[in-house]
């Protein structure tokens, strides 16, 4: 690992195409992979909420911004697709175009949409909930974070998907923003090690093997999501060493396409599924070239444009030094002067 580099975005990318292929086998990777993706997440979030100088407005609108007219753009082509092939469009249209509260819905016109709805939960909550922190302990701060995690379960169970479940995921990645903790190779390494063997330990008992094999399951139950959280969450050290590593322009570029790529491929794989439901190997990586395809054209032609328009409407007016970062590691046992 000392010679070999792979950026954050090359890393975000990986992680998008590790949900296509699991969306195109048996092997149920997609959920962990989308967890790491909370990780990075509360991470590169919790650092733009800490150099933004702007109100919390324009931080929140920002975010959403990030992540809605791609999301709008393929759901309604996705609906008019699914319209042209008289396949089932949801009976509420309206709800399944609004990202909150889209997780806890049956119906949708995106199946993986439901972890921008997450997204948006956590881009939401933490400008409200960072000045608090700030002036609470450390040993405060985690047990209010456990105390939030198991809050979140139990809404869970009762139906309600909220970003609290997957609070370990962001408040690990906010912890890195925070700590500023950079992974050395050796722990990056041991941390993908103790991954996969944990993966193997998963495939080796029978009782387990729902969390490695979708078992025809298109959604997993609590259990097999708390341990894919758990499961995931391993990897800290890995997101650790991966955000600080360089990233050239094309690497940024790839990072910006993993999202294109997350949310065209369920579209291209349910139409060509229902066009050619005979087909095999050959179809799947007709599945995957045609995803890859379309998501650089979305990329170029409708994600790039947006965020362009986003940055130029919603940029950081008075870039701040990190030495007066509001939101500034704490010490332990004590709290932040004002």
């Amino acid at each position: 690992m000392s010679t070999f580099r792979l950026g954050p975005g090359a890393v975000r990318l990986l992680l998008a195409a590790v949900v296509v292929v699991s969306h195109l086998s048996a092997i149920n990777l997609g959920r962990p992979a989308v967890m790491i993706f909370f990780m990075i997440s509360g991470f590169w979030v919790t650092r733009a909420w800490q150099e933004w100088a702007g109100g919390t407005t324009g931080f929140m609108a920002s975010r959403f911004l990030r992540i809605y007219p791609l999301f709008l753009f393929v759901a309604l082509a996705n609906a008019l697709l699914l319209f042209v092939e008289g396949a089932h469009v949801p009976d509420e249209f309206g709800l399944a175009l609004l990202l909150p509260g889209l997780a806890s819905r049956d119906e949708t016109l995106l199946g993986v949409a439901w972890s921008l709805d997450i997204e948006l939960q956590f881009y939401l909550a933490l400008p409200l909930l960072a000045p608090l922190l700030i002036h609470l302990r450390r040993a405060e701060v985690w047990l209010l974070a456990l105390i939030g995690w198991v809050v979140g379960i139990g809404l869970m169970s009762a139906g309600l998907v909220t970003a609290l479940f997957y609070l370990p995921a962001f408040a690990g990645g906010a912890w890195l923003a925070q700590s500023r903790w950079k992974a050395t190779d050796g722990q990056a390494l041991a941390s993908v090690v103790l991954f996969m063997a944990a993966g193997a330990g998963l495939a080796l008992l029978p009782q387990a093997r729902e969390v490695l094999l979708k078992n025809g399951i298109e959604t997993p139950n609590m259990a097999v999501q708390l341990a894919h959280l758990g499961w995931s969450v391993l990897l800290l050290p890995a997101v650790a060493w991966s955000v600080h590593q360089y990233s050239s322009a094309q690497d940024r570029w790839a990072g910006d396409l993993s999202f294109s790529l997350y949310l065209v491929h369920t579209p291209v794989i349910t139409a060509m599924a229902a066009l050619m439901p005979a087909g095999g190997l050959a179809l799947k990586l007709a599945m995957l070239l045609i995803s890859a395809v379309l998501a650089v054209a979305l990329h170029r032609w409708v994600d790039l444009p947006a965020e362009l328009w986003r940055r130029a409407h919603f940029r950081n007016p008075v870039p701040i030094p990190p030495a007066a970062i509001a939101f500034a590691p704490l010490k332990s046992g004590r709290k932040r002067p004002n």
